[in-house]
């Protein structure tokens, strides 16, 4: 990506902090609103592929989106279960939530440069 920027002495700087800041503040929209589709996606697979013998692992899955600190987003699939853990980590049990995320890591990874790019184009 390329950005060029030009100003006469002392005149464009105030405008490039406002533009810094609407930058910023399309980013963590443009971000929160990736996040909350990916997570979702993510979720739905996690049942999917979830071990099922009553339902209630499969069952028990929700998600959270939460933004900490500006464009610090942190977005979770997660289960009370007590034994989700052990059905994913221990050698007998089934993944699921590994399997998942993997499945959508360069769709992470697309999300986030579409954010970027959206908010360049809505502050150029």
């Amino acid at each position: 990506m390329d950005i060029e920027f030009e100003w006469e002495q002392g005149q464009a700087p105030p405008d490039m902090k406002r533009a810094l800041q609407q930058f910023e503040n399309v980013l963590e929209d443009e971000l929160g609103s990736a996040a909350e589709r990916l997570i979702e996606e993510i979720h739905e697979d996690v049942e999917d592929l979830a071990p099922v013998d009553t339902g209630e692992l499969r069952d028990s899955y929700e998600h959270e989106v939460e933004q900490i600190l500006g464009a610090i987003i942190e977005a979770r699939v997660y289960s009370d279960v007590e034994h989700a853990p052990y059905q994913e980590f221990m050698d007998i049990g089934t993944p699921h939530v590994g399997p998942a995320l993997e499945k959508h890591k360069k769709t992470f990874e697309d999300e986030a440069e579409s954010a970027w790019n959206t908010a360049v184009r809505r502050v150029s």
